[in-house]
C-alpha cells in the first residue's frame, strides 16, 4: 500500500466520522409556539430524531410495522413524505 493511498483512506475517514457527527449534533430539535415557560422548546426524552436520507438508504421506499399491520412510507416526486397502510 502506498503511502498516499494511507493518507487518501485516513481522510476519508476523518470525513465520514465528522459527517455521521454534523448529521446529528447541527440539528436543533423543533420547538412548540404553543409552549410556555420552562416547557418551550423541550422534547420529551424518549423522541428520537432520524434523518430520511437515513432511514430510506438510498430507497424511495421503505415498509413499518405497527401492532400487526404494515404501513409504507414514501417519498413523493414532489419530496414529500406520505404514510400509506
Amino acid at each position: 500500500m502506498k503511502a498516499s493511498e494511507t493518507s487518501t483512506g485516513s481522510i476519508l475517514q476523518q470525513h465520514d466520522t465528522a459527517a455521521a457527527a454534523t448529521r446529528t449534533a447541527d440539528l436543533a430539535p423543533p420547538t412548540d409556539p404553543t409552549l410556555e415557560g420552562d416547557a418551550a422548546g423541550a422534547l420529551p426524552t424518549a423522541v428520537r430524531m432520524l434523518l430520511s436520507q437515513d432511514l430510506f438508504a438510498g430507497s424511495r421506499e421503505v415498509c413499518i410495522a405497527h401492532r400487526g399491520a404494515l404501513y409504507r412510507l414514501r417519498i413523493t416526486m414532489q419530496n414529500r413524505l406520505i404514510l400509506q397502510k
